[in-house]
C-alpha cells in the first residue's frame, strides 16, 4: 500500500512537472515602453484582416481582387507574410497585433483564449475602432486596453457553416457599419480627429466559405471578390471623411492561410503563407526587384519587388508607421523596406523597435537576478554583447547598433528565451533524474522483500535531511514557487530509499552482476531497445508491424532449438502474428466505411468458435453455441442498418432494439461460463466481439479477430504446449490464484510483463491512434443512437475502445493462473516509466495544437497506463476466478 501512495504522488509531480517546465507564458508583466522619438509617418491606420485567406488564392486570382491588385502595381508595397504554427484565428491575430507568437501555457486554457493580458498596438493607440467577430476583438479590448478600445461585434448566429451565402453576410455587416460609422457617428467623436488612431475590420467570410465550400470553390473566390470591394469603398468613405489629407495608411493581410481540404493549424505552405499589401501615407510605391525571390509563376508579379515578413513584424510596421510605443511583448522586428522615409527617419524606427526587444531583455533578466543569488547564476552566454549596445543606445551612437539589428534582435530575442526558460533547464534534469532513480528503486523492490524493521542509517538520514533542508531554504529565500521543493527534492528522497536498503538488495545483486555481468549487459540492451521501439510506435506504427514479425518467430526458432511447443500452435501463432502486423500498416479507421468487413469477421469469429464447440470441451456448450450465433446476427445487423442508412430509412427500431439487446447479453452471457481456462476465454473473446462488431465501421473487426486468435494462443505457447492431451489438460484447469510468492525475479517476468505492454500498445494503436481525438468517429455508435446524444455516444465510443484491453487483461491473467506465478507489477510499472523518460523530453511547445497535444497525451498515456492496466487487470481476474456454478450451489444450500 507504500509503495502504491509513493507511486501515484511520484507520478503525479512528474505529470505536473511538464506544466511548469514546458509551459510557461512568454508575456512579461512590468516593461517600460520606449516612447519614439520620430514623427509619425501616418496619423491614422486602417487594417483590414481577411480571415483564412491564404497567399496563393489571393495572388492567383487577381480577377477576383482587380482594385488591391491595382494598389500593388501602382502605389503600394506587397509581400508574404509568414506565420507561425499553429495557424489559428487567435494566435494569428495576436502575432500581428500584439507581436507575439503562441503563449503555449493557453494549453490550460484549451487554446480558446489568451491565459495572460497583453500589450498591442490597439492599447498602443489613442484609441482603435474594430468591427467583426466576438471571438477575436474583445480579447484586444481587455486590460489596459479597456476603454480605449471600442468593438462593434455581430451575433454568433451569423456564423454558419451553411453554404448559404451566409459567409458573405459576415463581411457585408462589417463594411456597411463602417462606412455608417464614417458618416454619422464618427461626426460626433472627436476621437477620431486625433493622431494615432486605428480602424481594424476583421472579415471572418472567406475563412467561413474556405472551411465550408474549400478554397478553390466560387464561394471563396467570390467572397474573396467581396472584400476587395468592401475594401475600395471603406477608403473611399475614409479618405472623404478626411478630406484627401493623405495622412492615412492602409494595411491589407490574414492570419493564417488554409489547405485545399479547407483546416488550417500546421505548417504547410497554403496554411504559412498569408497576403501582405500596405499603401498611403509612409508607405512606398511598387518596385523593380532588388534580389530575386521566386513566386509562382501564376502570380504574375515577378516584374515587381517582393517584400517578406515574419507575420509578428506587422505589429512592428503598424508602430512605426503611428510612431507609438511598439508593444511591450514585441518580438517582431521593423521591415525597412516598405517605408517611403528618409535614412534619418528608419534608423529612429529601427531604434525604437530595437529599444523595445532589449527592454523585453533587461526585464527577463532582472527577474531571474531578482530572484537568485548571484552566487548561483549562470549568465546568458551573450550577455555582454547585450550590454555593450544598450550602453551605446544610451550614450547615442544609433548607427552602430542599427547596422547590426539583425544581429541585435536574433541575440536579444534568444536571450529573452534563456531568461524566461532559466528554471526549465534544471527542472528538467532533476526531472529526469528522478526518472531514473524512481525506476531503480522499483528494480530495489522486485529484488527483495521491503524492510520490515527500521535500520540505523545516521549518515544517510542526516545527509538527506540537510539536502533537503538546504533545497527548502534556497527556495524560499528565493521566493520561487512551493512545488519546485518537491521538484529539487525529489532525486534526494528516492535516493534515499534506494541506499537505505543497500544491504538487503545488494547481496542479492552482487553474484549476479559478478558472475554474469555481460549477460545482464544484454537483457539490459535488448530491453531498452524493445521498449525503444514501443516509443517509437506512437509516431510510426509501422513499427509494430516489425515488432509483430520478429515475435512470429520466435516459436519455431523455439521449435528448432529443441522445444517441445506443438508444431500446430507454433505455426498458428506465427500466421496470426503476421496477418496482424498487415493492420498497422493500413490507414486509420476513418470515416469511409465498408461493412463487408465487419461482417465477415463477424461470420468468421462464429464459424471459428462452433470449431471450438466441436473439438474441444467447452462447457456449457449452449453458451458458446448461442454467443457464435449473437455474433453471427451482430454482424447481419450492421450490414442491414447499413443499407436501412443508405436507402434513407435512418436507424429503424428493429435495429436498434437488435444492438441494444445484444449488448446487454454480452455483459451478462461471460457470468454463465464454466471455471476454466478455455470456457472463460472463448466466451469472454465471443462477447466482446458480437459488441465490437456492432461498432465497427472498417477492418478494424478483422483486426480483433487476429488480435483474439494470437491472444488465446499465447497463453498455450508461454505453457510450452506439446500435445493434444496436454492442451485438453490445460484447458479444463481451473482459474485458481496463484499461490507461489512472486517476489524472486525471473526472466520469465521481464518477457510476461513486456508482452502484456506490448499488446496494450497494439490495442492502441493497431487501427488508429488513441492519443488523437481526431480518431474517434461517431459514425460508430448509429447502429445504437440516430440523434445526437454527446454523452451516450461518447461512453458507447469510450466503451469499444476499452474491449480489445479488456481481451489483453483476460489473456496475461490467464497465464498467470495457468503457471501459477502472478504478474510483476513492478516490472510493468518500471517499463512505463521507461516510455515515460523519452516523452518527457519529447513534450513540444511550437507546432499546431495537435501537434503539442498530442505530446503531452503521449506522456499522460505512458504515465498512467500502469494504472489504467492495474484497474482492468483486476476487474478481469475477478471475472476469471468467478465460478457460477459454485455460487448457485451455495446459495441452494442457503435456501
Amino acid at each position: 500500500m507504500k509503495l502504491i501512495f509513493c507511486g501515484v504522488l511520484v507520478h503525479s509531480l512528474f505529470l505536473a512537472s511538464i506544466f511548469d517546465i514546458y509551459f510557461n507564458s512568454p508575456v512579461l508583466h512590468g516593461i517600460e515602453a520606449f516612447h519614439p522619438s520620430f514623427e509619425p509617418a501616418a496619423q491614422r491606420l486602417v487594417l483590414f484582416v481577411a480571415d483564412g485567406l491564404r497567399a496563393n488564392s489571393f495572388y492567383s486570382n487577381s480577377d477576383y481582387s482587380p482594385y488591391l491588385r491595382s494598389i500593388i502595381e501602382t502605389r503600394g508595397s506587397w509581400g508574404v507574410s509568414h506565420t507561425r504554427v499553429p495557424t489559428e484565428s487567435r494566435p494569428g491575430h495576436v502575432a500581428m497585433i500584439a507581436g507575439l507568437y503562441e503563449d503555449p501555457s493557453a494549453v490550460a486554457k484549451g487554446w480558446k483564449e489568451n491565459p495572460v493580458e497583453f500589450d498591442s498596438v490597439f492599447n498602443r493607440s489613442s484609441h482603435t475602432w474594430a468591427w467583426g467577430s466576438a471571438d477575436i476583438l474583445p480579447m484586444f479590448a481587455k486590460g489596459e486596453a479597456s476603454g480605449r478600445v471600442t468593438t462593434f461585434t455581430y451575433p454568433k448566429i451569423m456564423q454558419r457553416f451553411s453554404g448559404d451565402g451566409s459567409n458573405e453576410k459576415l463581411d457585408t455587416w462589417v463594411f456597411e457599419r463602417v462606412e455608417r460609422f464614417f458618416k454619422w457617428s464618427g461626426k460626433t467623436d472627436q476621437k477620431v480627429q486625433e493622431k494615432g488612431v486605428v480602424f481594424f475590420l476583421h472579415l471572418l467570410g472567406i475563412d467561413t466559405a474556405g472551411h465550408d465550400a474549400k478554397p478553390h470553390s466560387k464561394t471563396y473566390l467570390k467572397n474573396i471578390n467581396l472584400v476587395d470591394q468592401g475594401i475600395h469603398r471603406i477608403e473611399k468613405e475614409v479618405e472623404k471623411y478626411f478630406n484627401n489629407d493623405g495622412k492615412t495608411v492602409y494595411v491589407f493581410t490574414s492570419d493564417h492561410g488554409m489547405t485545399d481540404w479547407g483546416s488550417h493549424g500546421a505548417g504547410s505552405l497554403d496554411e504559412t503563407e498569408t497576403p501582405l499589401v500596405a499603401w498611403g501615407a509612409g508607405i512606398k510605391g511598387p518596385e523593380k526587384p532588388r534580389s530575386p525571390k521566386e513566386s509562382p509563376s501564376q502570380w504574375g508579379l515577378d516584374y515587381l519587388d517582393r517584400k517578406d515578413v515574419n507575420q509578428a513584424d506587422i505589429a512592428a510596421l503598424m508602430s512605426a508607421l503611428l510612431a507609438v510605443p511598439t508593444p511591450t511583448n514585441n518580438v517582431g522586428i521593423v521591415p525597412k523596406e516598405y517605408f517611403e522615409k528618409g535614412s534619418d527617419w528608419i534608423a529612429k524606427a529601427v531604434m525604437s523597435n530595437l529599444q523595445q526587444i532589449l527592454l523585453q531583455f533587461e526585464r527577463a533578466k532582472f527577474l531571474v537576478h531578482e530572484k537568485v543569488f548571484s552566487l548561483l547564476i549562470v549568465p546568458y552566454a551573450e550577455l555582454s554583447s547585450i550590454d555593450q549596445w544598450i550602453v551605446e543606445l544610451k550614450n547615442g551612437n544609433h548607427t552602430a547598433v542599427v547596422n547590426k539589428a539583425t544581429v541585435v534582435y536574433q541575440v536579444a530575442l534568444e536571450g529573452i528565451v534563456y531568461y524566461q526558460n532559466y528554471f526549465g533547464r534544471s527542472l528538467k534534469f532533476s526531472i529526469t533524474i528522478s526518472h531514473i532513480l524512481w525506476m531503480a528503486y522499483l528494480l530495489t523492490r522486485l529484488i527483495c522483500k521491503p524492510r520490515i524493521h527500521s535500520r540505523n542509517s545516521l549518515i544517510l538520514d542526516l545527509t538527506a535531511g540537510i539536502s533537503m533542508s538546504t533545497i527548502l531554504l534556497l527556495i524560499l529565500a528565493q521566493k520561487l514557487p512551493l512545488q519546485y521543493v518537491m521538484y529539487y527534492s525529489l532525486p534526494v528522497i528516492l535516493l534515499w530509499f534506494i541506499l537505505r536498503d543497500c544491504d538487503l538488495w545488494w547481496p542479492q545483486v552482487a553474484p549476479v552482476v559478478t558472475k554474469n555481468f555481460f549477460g545482464l549487459l544484454i537483457v539490459f540492451g535488448l530491453t531498452i531497445l524493445a521498449i525503444g521501439c514501443l516509443v517509437m510506435s506512437f509516431f510510426e506504427r509501422a513499427v509494430l508491424s516489425m515488432a509483430l514479425l520478429v515475435i512470429s518467430v520466435i516459436p519455431l526458432f523455439g521449435k528448432l532449438r529443441g522445444s517441445k511447443l506443438h508444431w500446430a500452435v507454433a505455426s498458428m501463432w506465427t500466421l496470426a502474428c503476421i496477418a496482424l502486423a498487415i493492420f498497422p500498416l493500413l490507414p486509420v479507421v476513418g470515416k469511409e466505411a465498408n461493412y463487408t468487413f465487419v461482417f465477415a469477421a463477424g461470420i468468421a469469429t462464429s464459424i471459428l468458435s462452433i470449431f471450438y464447440v466441436i473439438f474441444f470441451n467447452i462447457k456449457p456448450r449452449w453458451l458458446t453455441l448461442g454467443q457464435s450465433v449473437l455474433v453471427a446476427i451482430s454482424s447481419t445487423n450492421v450490414l442491414w442498418t447499413s443499407s436501412n442508412y443508405d436507402d434513407g430509412l435512418g436507424l429503424t427500431i428493429t435495429n436498434q432494439i437488435t444492438s441494444w439487446a445484444i449488448l446487454g447479453l454480452s455483459l451478462a452471457l461471460p457470468l454463465f461460463a464454466h471455471n476454466t481456462f478455455i470456457s472463460k476465454i472463448v466466451s469472454l473473446s465471443l462477447s466482446i466481439s458480437m459488441t465490437f462488431v456492432l461498432l465497427s465501421v472498417r477492418h478494424e473487426a478483422l483486426f480483433l479477430l487476429f488480435f483474439h486468435i494470437m491472444l488465446n494462443l499465447y497463453p498455450l505457447v508461454e505453457f510450452n504446449v506439446s500435445s493434444v492431451d496436454q492442451f485438453q489438460l490445460i484447458s479444463t484447469r481451473q482459474m485458481v490464484v496463484p499461490k507461489l510468492n512472486g517476489n524472486q525475479f525471473l526472466l520469465a517476468d521481464l518477457c510476461r510483463a513486456y508482452f502484456y505492454l506490448f499488446c496494450m500498445i497494439l490495442a492502441f494503436f493497431g487501427v488508429g491512434n488513441i492519443a488523437s481525438m481526431n480518431s474517434f468517429d461517431p459514425t460508430w455508435v448509429r447502429a445504437f443512437v440516430s440523434t445526437f446524444s454527446p454523452f451516450l455516444m461518447g461512453g458507447l465510443i469510450v466503451f469499444k475502445t476499452a474491449l480489445p484491453f479488456i481481451a489483453v487483461a483476460a489473456c496475461i491473467a490467464s497465464v498467470s493462473f495457468l503457471v501459477q506465478r502472478p504478474i510483476q507489477w513492478l516490472l510493468v510499472l518500471g517499463m512505463c516509466d521507461m516510455m515515460a523518460l523519452p516523452f518527457f523530453h519529447l513534450v513540444r511547445t511550437e507546432g499546431s495544437w495537435l501537434d503539442i497535444g498530442q505530446s503531452i497525451s503521449h506522456f499522460v498515456i505512458a504515465h498512467v497506463c500502469v494504472l489504467f492496466l492495474l484497474i482492468i487487470h483486476s476487474g478481469v481476474q475477478a471475472y476469471l476466478q468467478y465460478d457460477p456454478y459454485k455460487v448457485w450451489r451455495k446459495m441452494k444450500g442457503f435456501i
